[in-house]
């Protein structure tokens, strides 16, 4: 990365008051697979049911079927302790299938999404049906008739005793990745087709993005729905009548809909209640993320609560994943790229559903994505980190049939923005950075020391134009000059604000400036099958060629935030509050010493004495 070496730092966090305390489990078993090998991502999706665990890796190289094919690990409980009991693989798996991107486990029967396989049409997908009999064996693989290329089918999959729902949310139907369901119902080992379902109007996309079945209810999520804000989601409950028939009960929102909360980006269903994440809600704080309970009354779904960890941080995404059984909802916040990620347990009691405890890892470290799946079996709960160790990936089992033994972590009062974040071993304390490093025309830029997804990315923007109390959005380039300057900044990928999130093809700034100057590099946008909605730098060399802006999806893609501030930094002012003063005297002297502290007000890269002469020049309030 090439970045001007004047920079000013800050972290960010957030977090509640205290609350009633709560148990903090460590894991009795740590699952891991054999074999893999970094990069394979075993537990991007995870399932449970009675006392087997399924964990997909989706990014396995499989012995014959080539890169990215992808593979499932099956696990059973042995006494006290887990064993692998079989690895499993596609019969004619192919590069780039990555099957176990979804997984679910209905007693003896596994359906597992291979989202990108070139069944009907290049990345189709397809799911595979495997049925323990002796041993574990593929029964089937299902791709719809009518499926086109690009549908990513696979991309969620739920069981419920005979029937299977898929989502397909990557099928174009008059807009974008408008998205399509199916449901399935097992005939003697034959998946009959029961149901095509595509929901919604032209405002909905990514509908399939996460499903759910039980009984004869069916809830699809549809995160990227426009119609109460961009990206502020909805789902879609449908219900099986005598006939057979599957008909739509309603289409939920929140009482209050978020924009850019990806509501719907998770669901799970039991009976008369259904719980969805956001994982983008700044319910409790920026993007960290929030779920929402639906319950059944009179044959009405109404929002009855909502679902925040008792110690939210930001930038968890609380919500990213849920499952429930019986009275027990775990729900997994995998955090963003400086955070380890965890989970949480709630418990339905006489007051609606309260948190028992917080599941975190022994060994987890920064960018694990603990959390990014979440199961729940018999007595036991299951999360997936598929970063650990290298993007190896693995799973963790915790117990509920005793009472936890692990100790005790109470609530704490802590201050909304913090200078440092120190963190250890099995935190979920999550940090955020921003580098200043120039003006151009009169504007302030900053970047992110982390690369984040773009939703983080955009929230980060709205973070920082509070704090510094300015107009701020992702970068607006307005001109050649303007983009070369960024160029001599950084060579990473940076997130800027242009996308076409709300009118598919029809790209606009965040800020809502014109849009006219692009530096489009060659064959772009190119939609990449019709899902790639925002766009990043790229200033990635190609057969001799600059790529320049490229269109690109919006999640499981990371790029440093480029934020554009209207008007100039005040000199010396360290904590931007508007006026040199004794406060950033005492950040200088609280980080005297240090190499590049953030009270380095001079910018020679030593904060020292020359700092608080600098300091007493400059001193009184910004112009």
């Amino acid at each position: 990365m090439k970045i001007d070496k004047s920079l000013y730092m800050f972290f960010l966090l957030t977090s509640a008051s205290c609350f009633a305390s709560v148990d903090v489990l460590i894991q009795d078993a740590q699952l891991l697979g054999s074999p893999t090998v970094s990069g394979d991502s075993l537990a991007f999706s995870v399932a449970a049911s009675g006392q087997t665990v399924v964990l997909g890796a989706p990014l396995r190289n499989h012995v014959g079927n080539g890169y990215d094919s992808g593979a499932l690990y099956v696990y059973d409980r042995v006494g006290t302790g887990w064993a692998q009991t079989i690895n499993i693989a596609a019969s004619d798996g192919a590069a780039f299938d990555y099957l176990g991107w979804a997984v679910d486990i209905e007693g003896d029967v596994i359906a597992a999404g291979a989202s990108w396989a070139n069944e009907t049409g290049i990345k189709s997908g397809g799911v595979y049906m495997f049925r323990r009999t002796k041993t574990w064996a593929q029964e089937a693989l299902i791709v719809p008739s009518d499926l086109p290329a690009e549908a990513n089918f696979g991309h969620a999959v739920d069981l419920d005793e005979q029937s299977l729902i898929v989502g397909a949310p990557y099928i174009d139907e008059d807009v974008n990745a408008k998205g399509v369901a199916y449901i399935f119902r097992d005939v003697n080992g034959d998946w009959v087709q029961e149901a095509r379902i595509s929901p919604g109007d032209t405002n909905v996309n990514f509908a399939g993005a996460a499903v759910a079945i039980d009984g004869d209810y069916a809830v699809i999520g549809a995160p990227r729905d426009n119609g109460n804000g961009v990206s502020a989601g909805s789902i879609f409950v449908y219900e099986r009548n005598a006939k057979g028939s599957w008909i739509l009960m309603q289409r939920l929102v929140p009482d209050t809909p978020e924009p850019y909360s990806y509501f719907g980006n998770s669901v799970a269903i039991i009976g008369g209640t259904i719980i969805v994440g956001a994982e983008y809600s700044d319910q409790v704080g920026s993007n960290a993320g929030a779920a929402f309970v639906f319950d059944l009354s009179n044959n009405v779904w109404s929002q009855s609560q909502i679902l925040t960890p008792n110690d939210p941080w930001a930038w968890t995404h609380f919500g990213g994943s849920i499952d429930m059984q019986g009275g027990r909802v775990v729900i997994g916040a995998y955090g963003d790229p400086n955070s380890n990620g965890g989970a949480y347990v709630f418990q339905l009691g006489d007051n609606g559903y309260e948190q028992t405890a917080l599941l975190l890892a022994s060994d987890g470290s920064y960018g694990d994505r603990f959390g990014n799946s979440v199961a729940c079996g018999t007595e036991f709960v299951v999360t997936g980190a598929p970063h650990w160790s290298g993007k190896q990936g693995c799973g963790y089992v915790y117990d509920f049939y005793s009472p936890p033994l692990r100790g005790k972590r109470t609530g704490s009062k802590r201050p909304r923005f913090a200078k440092k974040i120190q963190r250890t071993t099995g935190q979920l304390r999550s940090g955020m950075s921003f580098e200043y490093f120039g003006n151009f025309n009169e504007h302030d830029y900053f970047v992110t020391s982390s690369d984040i997804e773009y939703y983080d990315a955009h929230e980060m923007a709205n973070v920082l134009g509070s704090l510094l109390n300015r107009e701020a959005s992702l970068a607006t380039i307005n001109s050649e000059s303007e983009n070369e300057f960024i160029q001599s900044i950084s060579t990473d990928l940076l997130w800027i604000g242009l996308s076409d999130l709300e009118n598919e093809g029809n790209f606009v700034w965040d800020n809502g400036e014109s849009f006219d100057w692009a530096g489009w590099g060659p064959d772009e946008p190119n939609k990449n099958g019709g899902t790639e909605d925002v766009v990043v730098m790229n200033w990635e060399y190609k057969g001799g060629t600059i790529l320049g802006w490229s269109d690109w999806k919006e999640q499981h893609r990371y790029a440093q935030a480029l934020i554009e501030l209207d008007g100039e930094s005040c000199v010396g002012d360290i904590d931007w509050d508007g006026d040199v003063d004794g406060d950033d005297v005492a950040i200088t002297i609280d980080t005297y010493g240090e190499f590049g502290g953030s009270g380095d007000a001079n910018h020679d890269g030593a904060v020292n004495v020359n700092d608080i002469l600098w300091l007493l020049d400059f001193w009184g309030a910004c112009p």
